[in-house]
């Protein structure tokens, strides 16, 4: 286990927007689906320490309260659903401060190879040198997940890392991001709504609805046509062809 919650609430004010998530991750990847404003944003925010609710977020068995925010930053990098930066800097340098943690006082050859490396797995390598403001919308997405990839955490998570990318880059970065996973050994978590690409690409899914977890578990055992009308409101077809898992919804109950 590396990333655990217990009986986890959060409230907004007087709204309750997460009632007593019991939540653990290992390595691999686990998808957080469920509906909008059910809480996954919210959910992946505790997990890295930004927000602070009740109950308990244990990271390597510790409560994250006990971690300083260095320590934090060092195993766990988070990628909000929108990635919006003022500084002047090229895509280049951009995805080099995710290797801030692993600087000493000098790039060395090391990071220079990571980053090349995420920047052609990001199919950015002909922009290293273009400015940040002069990047299209999914362009800038891929930047950021290249930078939270440079971070090389023990923990990596995604808040819909693919709402701007068209449906190549879609399958392409979620390959990436799976074989990053197994080659570091790391959990990776990822809020997503597309529940054909959690089937695709995730080890366990997590289904939210109304702020609690409705279950947990493989995509075959969790993805049923049962469980998605219970939390969506749709019926939907569940096929299964060459070990894989596709999710056809019907129409509205």
């Amino acid at each position: 286990m590396i990333l655990k919650t217990e009986q986890l609430s959060f409230y907004y004010g007087n709204q309750q927007v997460l009632h007593g998530i019991d939540f653990q991750i290992e390595p691999g990847i686990t998808a957080i689906i469920g509906p909008n404003a059910v809480g996954k944003s919210t959910l992946m925010k505790c997990l890295c320490g930004i927000l602070r609710g009740q109950g308990n977020v244990r990271l390597d068995g510790k409560l994250i309260n006990a971690w300083t925010h260095e320590e934090i930053s060092r195993r766990v990098s988070y990628l909000p659903q929108a990635f919006t930066t003022r500084a002047v800097l090229t895509v280049f340098e951009t995805v080099l401060l995710g290797r801030l943690g692993h600087l000493g006082w000098h790039v060395s050859d090391e990071d220079i190879q990571i980053v090349d490396r995420l920047l052609e797995a990001m199919q950015l390598s002909e922009l290293g040198q273009r400015w940040l403001n002069q990047l299209s919308g999914g362009q800038a997405q891929r930047v950021a997940i290249a930078q939270a990839l440079a971070r090389q955490p023990n923990v990596l998570l995604m808040d819909e890392p693919t709402s701007s990318l068209d449906l190549r880059q879609q399958v392409d970065v979620l390959t990436f991001i799976k074989k990053w996973t197994l080659e570091n050994r790391i959990a990776t978590v990822i809020a997503i709504h597309d529940l054909n690409l959690a089937a695709q690409f995730a080890d366990n899914v997590c289904m939210l609805a109304n702020g609690r977890v409705f279950g947990q578990g493989a995509p075959r055992e969790l993805l049923t046509p049962e469980a998605i009308a219970s939390v969506y409101g749709v019926t939907a077809h569940i096929v299964h062809e060459n070990d894989r898992l596709f999710v056809h919804v019907l129409g509205s109950l």
